[in-house]
C-alpha cells in the first residue's frame, strides 16, 4: 500500500548522486516547491504533506529529495564528507577536516547542480531543521532562484565548547552512538533498508 496516493516520479541527478522524487500539481500554477529535510533524515519524513500540498493547487511541481550522504541518496566515504569527530585529536573515528564553507558546499553544490538539471527556479525553498540552516545558505548564494524560503524549526552548528569533554571521558553509550553515526548508521538506516515503492 501506498502512503501518498498522489503519483510520484523520480528525478534523475547527474551520476545518481541525489534522490528525490516530483509530485506533479497545477499545470496552471507558476511555483515550484522544494523541500529539504533535516539531518540525518529523508525525503519520505514528509510524507504526511504531499497529498495536502499537491490538493492545494498552489504548486506546478513538488519535489523531494535527500541531502547527499542522507536518506537514499549517495553516501561518500568518511573522509570525503563533513563529518566532525569528537576532538581535534580524535583519530579512532572520522573525522573529515572540512571547513565550514567546505561543509555546506558539500551539501548545496550538489543541490545547485540538481536544481539546474530539472530548471527547477523561482521556487518556495522549505527547509527543515538542518535543511533550513543549509536552504538558508543556499538562498544566501543564489537569491535570484528563491521566491519564497521556509525555515522550519532551522538549526545550524556553533562552535565547540571550550569545556567539551575528551571522548576518553565520555559515557560508552555515546562514544558507540558517535561510531555508528560516523559510519553512517542512523535510524534512517532503517528506511533505506526498507527500499522503495517507486
Amino acid at each position: 500500500r501506498n502512503l501518498v496516493r498522489a503519483p510520484a516520479s523520480r528525478l534523475e541527478s547527474s551520476g545518481g548522486i541525489l534522490n528525490s522524487v516530483e509530485f506533479a500539481g497545477n499545470p496552471s500554477a507558476e511555483n515550484t516547491l522544494v523541500v529539504a529535510h533535516g539531518y540525518g533524515s529523508g525525503l519520505g519524513f514528509f510524507f504526511r504533506n504531499i497529498d495536502a500540498l499537491v490538493s492545494s493547487n498552489q504548486y506546478r511541481r513538488i519535489v523531494l529529495f535527500d541531502w547527499l550522504g542522507m536518506g537514499g541518496s549517495h553516501r561518500p566515504g568518511c573522509h570525503a564528507s563533513p563529518i566532525r569527530g569528537w576532538s581535534e585529536f580524535t583519530t579512532s573515528f572520522c573525522n573529515s577536516r572540512f571547513a565550514p564553507s567546505e561543509a555546506v558546499g558539500f551539501f548545496i553544490d550538489p543541490l545547485h547542480t540538481f536544481l539546474n538539471e530539472h530548471n527547477i527556479q523561482n521556487m518556495t525553498l522549505v527547509g527543515h531543521s538542518l535543511g533550513g540552516y543549509l536552504s538558508a545558505k543556499y538562498a544566501l548564494q543564489y537569491p535570484e532562484r528563491i521566491k519564497k524560503l521556509v525555515l522550519a524549526s532551522p538549526v545550524g552548528f556553533p562552535d565547540k565548547p571550550y569545556d567539551a569533554l575528551p571522548p576518553s571521558q565520555l559515557p560508552t553509550g555515546l562514544r558507540v552512538v558517535d561510531a555508528l553515526w560516523s559510519s553512517n548508521v542512523t535510524p534512517q538506516q532503517l528506511v533505506r533498508m526498507m527500499g522503495s515503492t517507486l
